[in-house]
């Protein structure tokens, strides 16, 4: 893997250190679709991996769609951002053009499929800018780019790329938080004799209101002493939930807005969760989970960490879902043992390096470049 020559947008050269060699600090164009968080997010981790790596500093840009999530995710975060055009040709294009005069080291796109735009060749063709794409593809497309990393776990032998020059795929390339190493490391052992705390969450947005029905499904039995339910700041009904909690008088509180998931899981006996990312940072705590599905990829995480770590795999869950979902909360909180055996499975399976690998990967290209 070879990096492209790499310079200062500002016309001057500054160097850092990376293990024993000297480069000049690197800009990135992170192009990130808004598809609930978790593109953006995976972003931000990576770039708080780089600059906590020695000598890991460097100038990121954003390019965002308009959507409110994700533009109060960077600025909680610190990070500049472009809103680029609802036209995704004119954007691509754009950016192309804007290249011609000032071109960064690398580029990113984090993506659901805008890379099978004809118009993202624009950018993904520059051989003058390293590209790394990242998806989350149950059916593992090829990409041609520089580096495509695929962190959706696979059920079946990986494909290998045809376009990518060089590919990786698996949790092992999962992008958590840097606080969830800490947090593995501080954490006492856990004998889950009791299910005293449990922790729901189905997203920023919960798209398909799992929500509600995880409280029609705590109205019927709770197995749980007490709840917490979080919901992001995008989530449109939010103050009809807390008001259904209140009305039904449930051991559930209502957290509108988490500043750390690592914190919010750490001393969790069980959770209720949708099977994105979240499900990823709670298996790096290894907390025992009844995962449900608000779409294919999602349903392919869920049948993955059900096969590898035993999770409960509730499935896609609907309006009349609550029964299904009691019971199955009901069969994981009554079992200490297999809850036992759930978080060890998930703690071995999830180690929450991804950021410190994908760092190093990308630190081997500045190396490979800079000894050139």
């Amino acid at each position: 893997m070879i990096f492209p020559q790499m310079r200062s947008s500002s016309g001057t050269t500054s160097f850092e250190t990376f293990g024993s060699l000297e480069f000049p600090v690197v800009r990135w164009d992170i192009w990130v679709e808004s598809w609930g968080l978790g593109h953006v997010t995976r972003q931000i981790n990576l770039i708080d991996y780089w600059r906590a790596a020695r000598g890991g500093d460097g100038e990121f840009r954003f390019f965002v769609d308009d959507n409110a999530g994700t533009q109060a995710a960077l600025k909680r975060a610190g990070h500049d951002f472009v809103v680029r055009s609802a036209s995704l040709d004119d954007a691509f294009a754009s950016l192309a053009g804007e290249w011609s005069a000032d071109r960064p080291d690398l580029f990113i796109l984090d993506t659901v499929a805008q890379d099978q735009i004809p118009a993202a060749r624009k950018v993904l063709d520059n051989r003058d800018v390293f590209s790394l794409v990242f998806i989350d593809d149950p059916k593992d497309r090829d990409v041609e780019c520089d580096l495509l990393v695929n962190a959706l776990p696979p059920l079946t032998q990986w494909a290998q790329p045809k376009l990518a020059r060089e590919k990786v795929r698996g949790i092992e390339y999962l992008i958590l938080p840097t606080e969830f190493e800490d947090v593995r490391r501080s954490q006492p052992a856990r004998n889950f004799e009791s299910c005293d705390r449990g922790v729901a969450f189905f997203g920023g947005s919960d798209p398909q209101n799992f929500s509600d029905v995880f409280l029609s499904a705590i109205a019927l039995e709770n197995s749980v002493k007490h709840w917490t339910l979080l919901v992001g700041p995008s989530h449109p009904d939010a103050d009809g939930i807390a008001k259904r909690i209140e009305k039904l008088e449930l051991p559930v509180s209502l957290v509108r807005y988490v500043k750390s998931m690592a914190a919010a899981f750490a001393d969790a006996d069980i959770a209720a969760l949708a099977a994105g990312n979240t499900l990823w940072e709670a298996a790096a705590i290894g907390v025992p989970t009844i995962a449900v599905s608000h779409n294919p990829i999602q349903a392919q995480n869920a049948t993955y960490f059900a096969t590898h770590a035993g999770i409960a795999d509730a499935g896609q869950l609907k309006a009349d879902s609550a029964q299904m979902l009691s019971q199955a909360i009901r069969d994981v909180a009554a079992s200490p043992e297999k809850r036992r055996r759930m978080s060890e499975s998930l703690r071995l399976l999830v180690d929450a390096r991804g950021g410190k690998r994908m760092v190093e990967m990308i630190g081997a290209a500045l190396r490979n470049r800079a000894s050139a």
